[in-house]
């Protein structure tokens, strides 16, 4: 879980923090599943939730068998033979992502606006660039933080609209299958 190396649910009891958001992920899951249940196109899927565990704070859902966009774009470097046959497929699953996350945003969890804080915004912001910059490349961070800053404060008075975000948004949370696309780890942040 979480990681694309873990394989059983024993290999995550020794990762710290990895199951601290779970029962967000598994609303995320349940809300996806029955929103997108209602649509009408057979080309893209929801994974179906089956239960939370609240012990282990694990989810337990629906098995795809399918190829990540990750392992056909993989797959595409690797061999010369059939590439056109693969390339078919590897922008049949970009488009077709690109349009369940559309439908994912205007119509499963549609934005609802709330008010905007810089202080909360510039915390996230200088959480990351600690994490990008280093103790003696302070120029970096400084500089960064200083643009956000700026505009943030141009942002304080406007209308926001937020939303649930993929969060996780890789070519290894795509699923695609006998032309159908599945996306993955839907954070509910």
């Amino acid at each position: 879980r979480r990681h694309p190396y873990i394989e059983t649910l024993a290999q995550t009891k020794t990762i710290e923090g990895i199951h601290d958001k779970m029962h967000l992920e598994y609303d995320a899951l349940k809300s996806v599943y029955e929103g997108m249940g209602s649509m009408t196109n057979k080309n893209l899927g929801a994974i179906r939730p089956l239960g939370y565990f609240q012990p282990l704070n694990a989810i337990i859902m629906e098995e795809v068998s399918a190829v990540t966009l990750g392992e056909l774009l993989e797959d595409f470097e690797k061999k010369i033979t059939g590439r056109k046959k693969r390339l078919v497929s590897i922008l049949d699953a970009a488009e077709k992502a690109g349009y369940w996350l559309h439908l994912f945003h205007h119509h499963v969890h549609e934005a609802s606006e709330i008010s905007f804080s810089s202080s909360k915004f510039m915390r996230n912001v200088e959480k990351l660039t600690d994490k990008i910059g280093s103790s003696r490349d302070n120029f970096f961070s400084r500089h960064v933080n200083k643009i956000f800053s700026v505009a943030a404060k141009k942002l304080e008075n406007l209308p926001m609209y937020f939303s649930i975000g993929h969060g996780d948004m890789t070519s290894d949370n795509v699923l695609y299958k006998n032309g159908k696309v599945f996306l993955i780890d839907i954070k509910s942040e």
